[in-house]
């Protein structure tokens, strides 16, 4: 379970940051044909630029010994950046044609 805190300083952070949040997102409709534009192979980070994503992990306290998912990695290398930034238990998951792929 997430602490309040840590809640508390990531949205404290996204504020700050002045990220957005897209609405088609929740949509396997969306992934789906994003996805299967033969133009769009390149990774996509859909929770930000690791240059961002990095430094927001460290303002909301993450430690080496933390696990970490990633819901619905796509094909992002965020799992890769984390790993090579911290010694972290990572999973990532990605749910591909009505299949959950851990």
């Amino acid at each position: 379970m997430v602490e309040e805190h840590v809640l508390a300083r990531a949205a404290d952070y996204l504020k700050k940051s002045g990220a957005r949040l897209f609405c088609d997102y929740h949509s396997m409709a969306y992934w789906d044909s994003r996805y299967a534009a033969a133009e769009d192979k390149h990774p996509f980070d859909w929770y930000g630029d690791q240059s961002v994503t990095i430094p927001f992990l460290l303002h909301c306290g993450i430690k080496d010994a933390h696990r970490v998912l990633i819901p619905g990695c796509g094909n992002s290398l965020l799992s890769i950046a984390i790993s090579n930034q911290f010694t972290c238990n990572v999973t990532s998951c990605k749910v591909l044609s009505g299949h959950l792929m851990i």
